[in-house]
């Protein structure tokens, strides 16, 4: 009889949880495999833009911007996945110290996602600045100075 009625207590349970739990886990799965192919996506397309080759042609200096730009996308992606596994687990057994923690973090994770994304955008910008005014200042300006001819209309049409 007892048998039974643990069969029952822990199949009403694991309905009630397992779908939450599950869920959870492919939040944590998907976040991670998004957090992978985010990061490479960064890392690439600072490296086409020449970011550190940028940095290094105008300070002499090896700086590592594009790695260390993608492993912060891709540490502040991995803790909003980490707020998103707890907020679907609804744990109550999380202690209320991390679960205010949570609550903290996920209350400034937009802030850092658009300051993420601003400083990666910025960095872009101003290593391609970089990189066509200090690689190339003689094409550059004859560059400037055809853009300059046809705002003023003096040069052929293209």
């Amino acid at each position: 009889m007892e048998v039974s009625k643990l069969l029952e207590s822990l199949q009403g349970s694991l309905g009630t949880t397992l779908p939450a739990v599950i869920g959870a886990v492919a939040i944590l799965i998907l976040g991670w495999i998004v957090a992978i192919v985010m990061r490479a996506g960064i890392r690439k397309a600072l490296s086409l833009v020449g970011v550190d080759r940028g940095i290094r042609s105008s300070t002499g200096r090896e700086i590592a911007v594009e790695n260390s730009i993608a492993s912060g996308v891709y540490y502040l992606i991995l803790l909003l996945v980490l707020v998103a596994f707890f907020n679907a687990l609804k744990l109550e057994r999380v202690s209320t110290s991390l679960q205010s923690l949570v609550d903290r973090v996920s209350a400034y994770a937009p802030q850092l996602v658009t300051l993420a994304f601003a400083l990666t955008l910025g960095s872009v910008a101003v290593a391609v600045a970089l990189s066509f005014g200090l690689g190339g200042r003689e094409a550059a300006g004859r560059q400037m100075e055809h853009w300059l001819s046809r705002l003023r209309g003096e040069g052929p049409r293209k």
